[in-house]
C-alpha cells in the first residue's frame, strides 16, 4: 500500500509557489531556521521547490573569505539563482599577496583575457612600494615581494589562490546577481606577521578597488543596482562602462575624472535613473584633495532620473552638493522625478530650505523623505502645504536636536530637525 503524499502536496502548485513567495519576501532579512525547517521538512519535493525562494533572500558577508567558502559549499545551477548579496572587502585579505606570506602559483606570461590569472597580474603589476618604519622591516618585504614576481611564470608550482583569484571565481559563480553591496574598510595601519605597524600606500588602495569593481562587472554583468561604500575618491569611473544593465548607483559621488569624462561615462549608462549619494566623514586614507565630485550641472545634464537620494552623513562641514544649483539641476528631471530623499545633518541655510520646498510643492514626486536640520523659526511654517498633490499620506514631525548632537556646534541650539515624509501609497508613518 503506498503512503499518500503530504497534504501540503497536494495543493496546486501555483498555490504553493505563491505562499513560498509569501515566506521568503525578495525584500527582507534572512528567515529564522525555524521558518526554513518548518517547510523544508514536509519531503524532498517542497525542498527543491523553495530552493529558488530561499537563495534569492538578500544574503550579507562581513569579509570576503565568507563569500569565498560559501560559493565553493554551492553548485552552479544554485549559484545562479543568488539575486542580491552584500560583501565587505578588508584590507588583509588583499594585503597577503605582497607580505611577508608569498603565495606561490604558476601565472602565464600571456594569461587568457578577464581570467583569474589575467586579473591576478593586472593587480600585481599595478601595486606601489609600501611604506614601511623601520627601513629594516621594509627591505625584506620589498625582497619578498620581488621574489613573488619572479616566481609568477613558474609553472606546476602549485599553491593556495591569491585574493584576487578567488574573488574571480566566487563571482563568476554568481553572475546573475542583480544587487550587488560592497564596503571598502580600509584601515589606516595593520600589522604584518608580527612586525612593526606598517603604513598601507593610498595608491594600493585604491588600485585594489578599482580592479575589484572591474573584474565583477565583467563577471556580474546583470547587475542593476550597485551600492559602493568607502570608496576612494581616486578611483576612475571606467569601471562603470560595463555595468550595461545598471539602474540604480549608489556611491559617495568621488571620482578622479574630469567632470566632462564623467558626465559622458554616467550617460553612456543607458538604464541607470536611479542615484544615491551618500557623504560620511572622509578618513585620510579614502580621501583626497586631488579628486572631484558630482556636481549638479552633472546631475542636470544626466539621462532622465527617476530617484535621487543625497545623505549628508557629517556634522564638521556643509554638503557640496545641497545647494540652490541643486534645486536648479532637480527641475531639469521634473518630468521624470518621483522619488526623492534627502538627509543632511549639518544645519542649511534658511533660503536653500525655502527653495527645496518650492520645488517640491511644484514637482511630480510621490515618494519623499526630508531629513534636515533648519533654523528655529522656521517651526511656525505650515510644510504640510507644500506637499504636492500625488502626495496623499502626509508627515511633518520637527524636533529639537539633542545636545549631544551639537555639544561642540554651539550654533546647532539654535536648530530644529525636520522630519518630514510623504507617499502616494497610504503607509503608516
Amino acid at each position: 500500500m503506498s503512503i499518500p503524499p503530504p497534504t501540503f502536496l497536494t495543493l496546486p502548485l501555483e498555490i504553493r509557489l505563491q505562499i513560498y513567495a509569501n515566506l521568503y519576501p525578495s525584500l527582507c532579512l534572512r528567515p529564522p531556521p525555524s521558518l526554513l525547517s518548518g517547510i523544508a521538512s514536509v519531503c524532498w519535493q517542497t525542498r527543491q521547490e523553495i530552493l529558488p525562494f530561499v537563495l534569492q533572500v538578500p544574503r550579507y558577508f562581513w569579509t570576503v573569505e565568507r563569500l569565498w567558502d560559501w560559493t565553493l559549499q554551492g553548485e552552479q545551477r544554485n549559484l545562479e539563482l543568488v539575486s542580491e548579496i552584500s560583501v565587505t572587502f578588508m584590507e588583509e585579505s588583499f594585503s597577503k599577496i605582497w607580505t611577508l606570506e608569498q603565495v606561490r602559483k604558476a601565472i602565464d606570461d600571456d594569461p587568457v583575457p578577464y581570467s583569474g590569472q589575467w586579473w591576478e597580474l593586472a593587480y600585481l603589476m599595478g601595486l606601489q612600494p609600501e611604506i614601511f618604519k623601520p627601513a629594516a622591516v621594509r627591505r625584506p618585504l620589498i625582497k619578498a615581494f620581488m621574489t613573488h614576481v619572479k616566481s609568477m611564470n613558474k609553472k606546476n608550482n602549485k599553491g593556495p589562490k591569491s585574493a584576487v583569484v578567488s574573488t574571480w571565481e566566487a563571482f563568476t559563480l554568481l553572475s546573475n546577481l542583480r544587487s550587488l553591496g560592497i564596503t571598502f574598510e580600509n584601515p589606516l595601519r595593520y600589522a604584518t606577521e608580527g612586525n612593526p605597524i606598517s603604513y598601507p600606500h593610498l595608491l594600493n588602495a585604491v588600485h585594489k578597488q578599482q580592479i575589484i569593481l572591474e573584474m565583477i562587472s565583467r563577471t556580474c554583468p546583470m547587475i542593476q543596482t550597485l551600492i559602493i561604500s568607502r570608496s576612494s575618491g581616486l578611483l576612475d569611473l571606467s569601471y562603470l562602462t560595463e555595468y550595461h544593465n545598471l539602474k540604480h548607483l549608489n556611491f559617495n559621488g568621488r571620482f578622479k575624472n574630469s567632470l566632462e569624462s564623467a558626465l559622458q561615462i554616467l550617460r553612456g549608462l543607458g538604464h541607470l535613473d536611479s542615484l544615491t549619494l551618500m557623504h560620511f566623514p572622509q578618513t585620510p586614507i579614502i580621501s583626497s584633495t586631488k579628486a572631484s565630485s558630482i556636481t549638479p550641472d552633472i546631475i542636470a545634464k544626466m539621462n532622465p532620473l527617476r530617484s535621487l537620494s543625497l545623505l549628508h552623513l557629517t556634522i564638521e562641514r556643509p554638503t557640496e552638493v545641497f545647494t540652490e544649483s541643486l534645486l536648479q539641476a532637480l527641475a531639469c528631471h521634473n518630468d521624470s522625478l518621483r522619488t526623492l530623499l534627502i538627509h543632511v545633518v549639518h544645519c542649511v541655510d534658511g533660503d536653500l530650505f525655502q527653495g527645496l520646498l518650492n520645488f517640491i510643492s511644484k514637482s511630480r514626486i510621490t515618494d519623499l523623505t526630508i531629513l534636515l536640520r533648519i533654523p528655529k523659526h522656521f517651526g511656525s511654517l505650515d510644510v504640510k502645504s507644500y506637499f504636492p498633490d500625488a502626495i496623499q499620506k502626509r508627515h511633518v514631525d520637527f524636533v529639537e536636536a539633542k545636545p549631544t548632537a551639537w555639544q561642540n556646534f554651539p550654533q546647532m541650539s539654535e536648530v530644529l530637525v525636520l522630519d518630514m515624509r510623504g507617499s502616494s501609497c497610504g503607509l503608516n508613518y
